[in-house]
């Protein structure tokens, strides 16, 4: 999640771990964003597998949650849609399938200028992980993993909102674009496989308390009535 002025196009987002680990953080982290004026829209970014770390008060506070999914059991994002419908009707609830395997990250391939802008236009971490890294706001997560910080703004006590629009609004392709693997739609890679079957367990988890605390709020609203 940053901060975006109210003419940049691209949604505030900031990619760095599972967030919902830890709510306490999390819950200041999005209250601080909601209460500066040009932050227009907030998202959170997580794996869905630590539900009860998506509390309330985050929800209620953030318009957008992608959830990126690791498991092949249906009842995760369905569990899911019920437990933000109950909690949060106004958050857009949109699931990332990983299941058939993560895109390529390393390599030497290069391709044409013209096609890096294609990317560039298309570019999801463009549009989801504007990164704050060593002093500087990079337009998307890959650029400084790449060392180029030249590619990046540099953020002081001069920099002015509207420097800041002009990058993140940038219409040409940047240098590292040419290189980005990722968005190259090559053939995906198998997905990691955690040790000790524990993503099969992290489901079963999160579902039963997806479930439970949407039973839970059901119970409450009809109690109140």
């Amino acid at each position: 999640m940053t901060e975006t002025p109210p003419t940049s196009n691209v949604p505030p987002s900031r990619l760095g771990g599972e967030p919902t680990l830890s709510p306490a953080p999390l819950e200041r982290a999005v209250a601080c964003f909601r209460a500066i004026d040009s932050v227009q829209r907030l998202e959170v970014v997580t794996n869905g597998l630590t539900p009860r770390g998506c509390t309330p008060q985050v929800l209620q506070q953030i318009d957008r949650l992608s959830i990126s999914l690791y498991t092949e059991d249906p009842d995760l994002p369905e569990q899911w849609r019920r437990w933000i419908g109950e909690v949060a009707p106004h958050v857009e609830l949109i699931f990332r399938e990983q299941r058939e395997g993560w895109a390529q990250w390393t390599g030497d391939l290069e391709v044409s200028e013209t096609e890096a802008q294609r990317m560039y236009q298309s570019c999801w971490y463009r549009k989801h992980c504007v990164t704050l890294e060593r002093r500087r706001i990079f337009v998307c997560s890959r650029i400084p993993k790449a060392a180029r910080d030249d590619e990046g703004l540099r953020l002081d006590s001069g920099t002015t909102l509207a420097q800041l629009a002009a990058y993140l609004n940038g219409a040409d392709a940047l240098p590292s674009c040419r290189r980005c693997i990722p968005m190259m739609d090559l053939p995906r890679v198998p997905a990691g496989i955690q040790p000790d079957n524990r993503l099969v367990r992290l489901n079963t988890r999160a579902v039963d308390w997806l479930r439970r605390a949407t039973l839970f709020t059901k119970t409450r609203e009809e109690d109140v009535k």
